[in-house]
């Protein structure tokens, strides 16, 4: 028995195809009459194109309860495609196709155009990079709630770091609420995004990540920084070889790299792939100086991502000491941290 592709649209419910294909839970969704059990559907919305596809699990639709008129039939094995298919790319690949002008209601279609239509979700919804690929320097958390894009650099923030372990944001493909997608160059990434989220505002970068952070504190030992250089926008100098030189002395005299505020340390709770991370804080900010001058190691600091962070949060920079002596409870909320 050769099975019918069908055609199913959704105005507001894309988010229940979502769920169903995050938790494998069949989906009643209206469907045409003559849909048999085992048809393969398309799931189209009307903002987001084709994102999803499945089975139909019922053996015969029955008259829906929901929208009188019209039947229904239980639908399995959703999983959304990893990019989505755009009214547009449909009408560009099969000019002919009546159904993708105005694209109001359900179509069971024929098998050239079930053979066509396939061919053309497959070219287009293949992602430009392997799924799950481990060696992408770049990856895009798109968090569908908040309707944000955000670049993650590769063994970056803690995000980054935990990507892929919640149910609805899985790695690899776009779940329910978002998903991260691994790409090559930022521009890979902001092509995919104005494509497939021309809604959504434009691609922000990470400034908790790893490697914005050693963008913002690169170091070297007795180089020369804080100069300026004209850019897109004002730039200032900093040193590469003093940040590795500073890792490298702790290690030498501690063993480890540990949070000199609160003593976190990445490699005992992140296991290999925290090893020898941290980031390197100055305790005078460069943005101070009017200057180039030397930096020495003495002028740095080891700390963690959240306390780099909470560091940079006085005006002027709060003092490594004050903040350890805070989370040591020495200080009461809202004392001077120094």
């Amino acid at each position: 028995m050769q099975h019918k592709t069908h055609i199913l649209v959704t105005k507001t419910e894309a988010h229940a195809i979502r769920n169903a294909a995050a938790t494998g839970i069949p989906l009643p969704w209206t469907c045409p009459k003559e849909a048999g059990l085992g048809d393969p559907v398309f799931f189209y919305d009307f903002n987001e194109g084709v994102i999803a596809r499945g089975i139909v699990a019922s053996k015969k639709p029955k008259p829906s309860k929901k929208w009188p008129g019209r039947y229904a039939a239980n639908i399995s094995q959703v999983k959304l495609l990893p990019l989505f298919v755009q009214r547009a790319f449909i009408l560009e690949a099969m000019p002919e196709f009546a159904w993708a002008r105005n694209p109001q209601s359900y179509r069971s279609l024929s098998d050239d155009e079930a053979a066509q239509f396939n061919r053309m979700v497959e070219q287009v919804s293949k992602p430009r990079f392997e799924i799950g690929e481990q060696d992408s320097s770049l990856w895009l958390n798109i968090n569908i709630p908040l309707k944000s894009l955000v670049i993650h650099y590769r063994g970056g923030c803690s995000d980054e770091r935990l990507k892929g372990r919640g149910t609805y944001k899985p790695e690899g493909r776009v779940g329910r609420d978002g998903g991260w997608l691994p790409f090559e160059t930022y521009a890979s990434a902001a092509l995919y995004a104005e494509r497939e989220w021309p809604s959504y505002p434009t691609i922000k970068r990470c400034t908790n990540c790893a490697k914005a952070v050693a963008l913002a504190d690169l170091e070297e030992l007795g180089d020369e920084e804080g100069g300026r250089q004209l850019r897109l926008h004002r730039h200032i100098e900093r040193s590469v070889r003093i940040v590795k030189r500073k890792r490298q002395a702790v290690i030498r005299a501690t063993g480890r790299l540990e949070c000199e505020a609160c003593r976190f340390d990445f490699s005992r709770f992140y296991g290999p792939v925290g090893h020898e991370f941290c980031e390197v804080h100055h305790k005078v900010p460069l943005s101070d100086l009017d200057a180039k001058r030397k930096t020495k190691l003495d002028d740095l600091a080891v700390v963690c991502s959240n306390c780099h962070r909470m560091l940079h949060r006085g005006r002027p920079c709060f003092s490594v000491e004050g903040l350890r002596r805070q989370i040591a409870g020495q200080l009461t909320i809202g004392e001077p941290l120094g």
